[in-house]
C-alpha cells in the first residue's frame, strides 16, 4: 500500500470477520489493486483456493460489435487490467523490488524462477475471470470473489454475485459512480451503489 486509505483497505479484505467489503473511489486510486494484492495475500495464506474476477463487459465509449473467438478470447480486453495489475504485484511480491514506489528494473532484477504468474495461475484455475453472465446457479465456496468496475451492475446483477457466495467466500467489490458506461443505471440506482447504502451498518460489511 502506498497510503494510509489503501492500508486501510488493505486490513479491512484481510479481516476473518468481515465478508463483504467495497471500495468505492475516484479513477486512479489503486482499488482494483488493492483489491487484487490482498485477495493474492488470503491465497498464500490458504484462507482461501481460488480468486475469481468478475467484470461486466460494458464498453466504455463506442461499441466495437461482436469478438471473435472463444469465452476467454472475447473477455480478453476486459480482463487486460486485470491481468496487468495482477503481474505487477507479482513482480514486486517475488522480485527485488517489493513494495515500493520506485518502478522495478526487470532487466536486473532477480527473480525466484518458480514465481509464479498470472498466465500460470490462469492455467492451473487458481485465478478465473470471467463476464457474470454465466454466474447463475453456480455456488462459490472457499475463493475470493472480486467483481472490478462494481458501478456497471444493476442491482439484479449485483444481487446475483452476492447471492453465489457459499462456505469460506469473501466478496470484494471495487468501483466508482462517475464511471457508469451503462445508460439504464446512474449513480443512484447502480448495484454498487445500493449495496454500500443498504449494508451499511451489518457487522459482516
Amino acid at each position: 500500500p502506498c497510503n494510509p486509505e489503501q492500508a486501510c483497505a488493505r486490513e479491512m479484505i484481510l479481516d476473518d470477520q468481515t465478508l463483504v467489503r467495497s471500495l468505492v473511489g475516484i479513477a486512479g486510486t489503486g482499488k482494483t489493486l488493492i483489491a487484487l494484492l490482498s485477495a493474492y495475500e488470503l491465497l498464500r495464506a490458504g484462507k482461501v483456493s481460488r480468486i475469481e474476477v468478475y467484470r461486466l463487459n460494458a464498453e466504455a465509449g463506442r461499441e466495437l460489435g461482436f469478438l471473435p473467438g472463444a469465452i476467454n478470447d472475447k473477455m480478453a480486453p476486459w480482463a487486460k487490467p486485470i491481468i496487468d495489475n495482477l503481474d505487477f504485484i507479482l513482480r514486486r511480491m517475488h522480485g527485488t523490488a517489493r513494495f515500493t514506489n520506485q518502478v522495478a528494473d526487470h532487466q536486473g532484477e532477480r527473480r525466484d524462477p518458480a514465481h509464479p504468474t498470472a498466465e500460470s495461475l490462469l492455467e492451473s484455475k487458481t485465478l478465473e475471470i470471467a463476464p457474470i453472465n454465466y454466474l447463475r446457479g453456480r455456488s462459490i465456496h472457499d475463493t475470493a470473489i472480486i467483481v472490478d468496475d462494481g458501478q456497471n451492475l444493476t442491482q439484479e446483477d449485483m444481487k446475483l454475485v452476492l447471492t453465489r457466495a457459499g462456505e469460506g467466500s469473501r466478496v470484494i467489490l471495487t468501483g466508482d459512480p462517475d464511471q457508469i458506461d451503462r445508460e439504464e443505471i446512474n449513480s443512484l440506482s447502480s448495484g454498487l451503489v445500493q449495496v454500500v447504502e443498504r449494508f451499511k451498518g451489518e457487522p459482516c460489511f
